[in-house]
């Protein structure tokens, strides 16, 4: 409210203003000037009065971080863009996140997720795209059979070990070991492409990641294409 008013006091003030000068020169250089401001106010309430047209995949993109922080990789698939499911079977999708700690004896645990930049939307045809990136925090916890004999002398080595591949990939400043809960933290840049289609109504979500990307890329339009892999 408090806009409008000071928007009305600036106008009241220009009229005023008007009223000072006779000369028909004078008089055209405020009318121009007064109508640029006009424009200029009317596009900014106009924005500020729009609802956030991201506002629907803001929306998909919290029940989905939510949800990986919770650990209800099942739910997760239900955000993916089915499309992908034709090249990446869904059970092993699903198998990336639920079976890890069952065949290899490590855990991971998403911890924190932080949203860093989202591009404006492209759209080709009746679809949207959107590039969205974001930091993902994990804890790596070694247990089962990894853990067998705490007092294992190679124990250490184990864990070192996993520390120092994590370390190499993501970087020192991004990898942190603690041996007291025998964990590794780690924090990883991610992106990922959303989708929406006309004719569903919902935004898909797909993570661009080595496991996805040649899939992602064959089905892409060639602009997306660009956007994804801008540096």
């Amino acid at each position: 409210m408090n806009k409008f008013k000071q928007f009305f006091f600036i106008l009241i003030v220009i009229i005023f203003v008007f009223n000072l000068f006779k000369i028909e020169v004078q008089m055209n250089i405020l009318k121009k000037i007064f109508l640029v401001f006009f424009l200029f106010v009317s596009a900014s309430l106009y924005s500020f009065t729009q609802p956030n047209k991201d506002a629907a995949l803001n929306q998909v993109l919290d029940e989905y971080f939510n949800l990986l922080k919770s650990g209800d990789f099942e739910s997760v698939t239900n955000f993916i863009y089915p499309k992908l499911f034709d090249y990446y079977p869904e059970h092993l999708y699903f198998h990336l996140y639920t079976e890890l700690a069952v065949d290899t004896g490590i855990s991971f645990t998403v911890t924190e997720i932080s949203l860093k930049d989202k591009n404006d939307f492209i759209k080709i045809g009746s679809t949207k795209y959107d590039v969205i990136y974001y930091d993902c925090e994990y804890n790596i916890t070694l247990k089962g059979l990894v853990l067998e004999d705490e007092d294992d002398l190679y124990y250490v080595d184990k864990l070192d070990v996993l520390f120092e591949l994590y370390k190499r990939k993501y970087g020192e400043t991004n990898t942190f070991l603690d041996k007291e809960t025998k964990s590794i933290k780690v924090i990883e840049s991610r992106k990922m492409l959303a989708i929406k289609d006309a004719s569903k109504p919902f935004w898909k979500l797909m993570e661009y990641n080595k496991r996805t990307k040649m899939i992602i890329d064959i089905f892409v339009p060639t602009e997306v294409y660009s956007l994804m892999n801008k540096i």
